[in-house]
């Protein structure tokens, strides 16, 4: 909210008016909402202990969740990445689609 309690005289602005007029004052204000997303969770003996680990060096819990999450994520995505490989390492289409593209790139090659 602004109402000009943090008051900063580089976002005051004065605007033309006749002459012989006051000036007229008005303030800008840009108000930019960060919204947080709050949980709650409960943390069994395993948990607490890795929370106790990763916070004994003065870093938040709140910073040690959030990298946690993000990493956690991460690794989830490297893990589908890796089956779908493995998928397609199987897949005697995929490998008859590559053996033609191979071809054609060479092709292409040997004309150029």
């Amino acid at each position: 909210m602004c109402d000009g309690s943090a008051f900063d005289n580089s976002r005051l602005r004065f605007s033309k008016q006749p002459s012989g007029a006051f000036p007229l004052q008005y303030y800008v204000c840009d108000t930019l909402l960060v919204v947080e997303k709050a949980i709650s969770i409960r943390l069994d003996d395993e948990a607490q202990r890795a929370l106790g680990a990763l916070t004994a060096t003065g870093r938040k819990q709140s910073e040690v969740v959030r990298e946690a999450l993000i990493e956690l994520a991460r690794r989830q995505d490297r893990v589908s990445l890796v089956a779908e490989v493995e998928r397609l390492n199987a897949d005697p289409r995929d490998h008859a689609e590559k053996a033609h593209v191979a071809r054609l790139m060479e092709a292409l090659r040997a004309k150029g």
